[in-house]
């Protein structure tokens, strides 16, 4: 009974201190019993017991002992035994113990309690679960309450509201102490100073040997050895100034241009921005701080599919206000030959023939119209991998239902053309050399002429024509110098696209 006893007891400082079953197995099978607690034994007389202690630290991390810890319920983080130095990562349902510090990295980490407290540690943020206690409550009565000493960044805590004066959280600063009665609190850390947001709820704090109770919207400022500032408000979350779902449209490996703007909102200082790829925000792509009420992100460089975004004000103070409510967006990212071009009044222009694919097309659907629609009756069908061109002009209609996000596109062929002038028009050989212009242009303006690389193909009759060209912006000059024929002759020129595609010629007779 004894033995068990110590197994037993063993196994929870395991469970304690968040041993890994590795390092367990190591210092049970392999190591000394003076890595344990002090005790001076020069032999390991625990290593039969492995099998045993090893079942009852599994036991000991998944039943009621385990209450004092908290389980990550969403994202991962790197934690560090009391005394320990090196570092190891924990990730959804795992523990975090008493005496465990836990760092967070690019990412946020939540967490959840068994009395119901749910913690939101930010990206970049250091704290230390401590040992529990008898906290007061908002009936001055006393609770059984978890305590968090929050190093550095910033986090949230959401205290259960009922029943009223049976919760009790405790996050203590360099700064002073917060005792999360009910409701939601932000805190954030900047060395000895200490920003507090209570959205909604009470809590009480204490500061510079100062206790006093906060409710609803209030703000405190604590800083070490100084009066805390309790006359302070949280700011008001931002309004976006367009709240419709949008979509972008993004070729290949290009950026996807993302726009962001809100109304400006009294006292705030800066104002931070996330996207993200659901709704919970626990997998961010982008964390941006700006001062002005708008943003724009070119991060987006290979992204595609559903993104979450939201803002929210931070004052000269640091504290936080609420985020705002989510902006839901799609990126819609498509391959397409080289050359095809996304222009700025909308257009996809795509070399005759040839077709565009989605990236991701999964909860996307698309209706097709032609050129003169107005965008009503539309057939909407599950969008396919490949979006074709066709024998000519389309509106492609893309949206997403879930998040109501929509925009179409036309799909349209290349209008490149050349236009071929060869001069004198009544040339004489071995009399006149000819001149020739040739000027490539696009009559819908969408695609830039002066960069399509572009070929030509001269003959003399069937014969090849070496020809020197000049270029010039969009235009192509040469001189050809007369020959001697034995019969009346044709010069021809055609001219050809980056694609092989002919997109223009001429031919001058020219006699002897």
């Amino acid at each position: 009974m004894q033995q068990s006893n110590f197994v037993l007891s063993v196994a929870r400082s395991l469970r304690d201190a968040h041993t890994e079953r590795d390092e367990f197995l190591r210092i049970f099978s392999h190591q000394p019993v003076t890595d344990l607690r002090g005790l001076k034994l020069h032999s390991n007389p625990m290593r039969p017991l492995v099998p045993l202690v090893w079942l009852a630290w599994s036991f000991a991390t998944t039943t009621s002992w385990a209450g004092d810890a908290a389980t990550i319920v969403r994202g991962s983080a790197s934690t560090r035994i009391e005394g320990g130095r090196d570092w190891s990562t924990v990730s959804s349902g795992q523990l975090v113990a008493v005496g465990v510090t836990l760092r967070t990295g690019s990412q946020p980490v939540e967490l959840s309690l068994s009395d119901g407290v749910h913690i939101a540690i930010e990206p970049e943020s250091e704290a230390k679960w401590m040992a529990p206690g008898r906290l007061p409550t908002e009936t001055n009565g006393w609770a059984h309450g978890a305590h968090l000493e929050l190093h550095a960044g910033a986090l949230t805590a959401q205290v259960p509201s009922e029943p009223r004066g049976t919760h009790a959280f405790l996050v203590s600063t360099k700064a002073g102490t917060l005792t999360g009665w009910r409701g939601s609190v932000h805190v954030t850390v900047r060395e000895e100073m200490t920003a507090v947001a209570i959205y909604e709820g009470a809590l009480i704090v204490g500061s510079n040997g100062q206790g006093f109770a906060v409710f609803d919207g209030a703000g405190v400022v604590m800083r070490k050895g100084l009066n805390p500032d309790r006359a302070r408000t949280v700011p008001a979350p931002p309004s976006w100034l367009s709240t419709n779902a949008s979509m972008v449209l993004a070729m290949g490996d290009k950026p996807a241009p993302l726009e962001f703007s809100w109304a400006s909102v009294p006292n705030a200082a800066s104002y931070g921005i996330e996207v993200g790829t659901e709704p919970t925000m626990v997998d961010q792509i982008v964390r941006a701080t700006t001062q002005a009420p708008r943003h724009s992100l070119l991060d987006l460089s290979t992204g595609s599919g559903r993104h979450f975004a939201r803002a929210r004000c931070v004052d000269s103070m640091g504290i936080v206000g609420l985020w705002s409510v989510l902006r839901p967006l799609r990126v819609v990212r498509l391959t397409a030959p080289p050359g095809t071009v996304l222009a700025q009044d909308g257009a996809m222009v795509l070399p005759p023939g040839h077709s565009a694919k989605l990236v991701d097309n999964s909860g996307l659907q698309v209706a097709y119209e032609s050129p003169e629609g107005n965008g009503a009756d539309l057939e909407w069908v599950a969008a396919p991998t490949e979006l074709r061109l066709g024998s000519g002009a389309h509106w492609v209609h893309l949206r997403d239902p879930v998040i109501g996000a929509r925009t179409r596109v036309l799909m349209t062929p290349r209008q490149l053309r050349a236009r071929v002038a060869i001069l004198p028009k009544r040339a004489r050989w071995p009399r006149d050399p000819l001149d020739v212009t040739v000027v490539v242009d696009d009559p819908s303006g969408r695609v830039d002429a002066s960069r399509e690389p572009i070929t030509f193909e001269s003959l003399l009759n069937i014969d090849p024509l070496p020809v020197a060209w000049v270029k010039q912006g969009t235009t192509w000059t040469a001189r050809i110098a007369p020959r001697l024929l034995r019969a009346p002759s044709v010069v021809r020129i055609y001219v050809k696209d980056s694609y092989g595609i002919e997109i223009g010629g001429g031919f001058l007779e020219i006699s002897e």
